[in-house]
């Protein structure tokens, strides 16, 4: 994707020192990377980055987060705030944040090394949820009623005494 395609809808929303850092960036032809980095560095002082970095990104997950959501969100904040480090480092940052419970999942799992394996860990991990959820859940019993069969009447007779009366019959149970 091209930079200005990038600044072009930008500029109509920006006011105030934004838009001057915008309107230097499109002048100067600077690349999005760098427009990125130095509107962080401009607006965010170095005390606030800190405090982001470890409430957004070195961060534990929380009980009850599903794996998906907390690989995503530190993924998201490690691109965001610009955090230079390698895809195996940032996999090593999401490794280290997992509960206890996350990690005994995983137990049986290869340590990830990137992010195409954290994404076959989300797919281990949905598997072994449905699997808990399936277990923990007692199957419905299937019943089923058998009607009794209707018998005819015969013509010019009141019928059988026995097939005027309902017969009870008792449900089966199925396993």
């Amino acid at each position: 994707m091209n930079d200005s395609a990038i600044y072009e809808p930008m500029y109509r929303y920006c006011r105030g020192e934004l838009l001057a850092l915008v309107t230097q960036a499109i002048d100067s032809r600077e690349t999005f990377e760098n427009f990125h980095a130095r509107s962080l560095g401009h607006f965010i002082p170095t005390r606030e980055m800190s405090q982001l970095r470890i409430a957004r990104y070195e961060r534990v997950q929380s009980v009850g987060e599903h794996f998906s959501n907390y690989v995503q969100a530190i993924q998201n904040a490690a691109l965001v705030l610009r955090i230079n480090e390698s895809e195996v480092q940032v996999v090593e940052r999401v490794v280290e944040g997992l509960t206890s419970t996350q990690r005994a999942r995983f137990v049986f799992q290869p340590p990830p090394s990137s992010f195409r394996e954290l994404e076959r860990l989300a797919i281990v991990h949905r598997n072994i949820a449905y699997a808990d959820r399936s277990r923990a859940e007692p199957a419905p019993e299937a019943t089923i009623a058998v009607e009794p069969p209707t018998e005819r009447a015969e013509p010019g007779g009141s019928g059988n005494k026995r097939a005027q009366e309902p017969r009870q019959r008792k449900a089966v149970v199925c396993f």
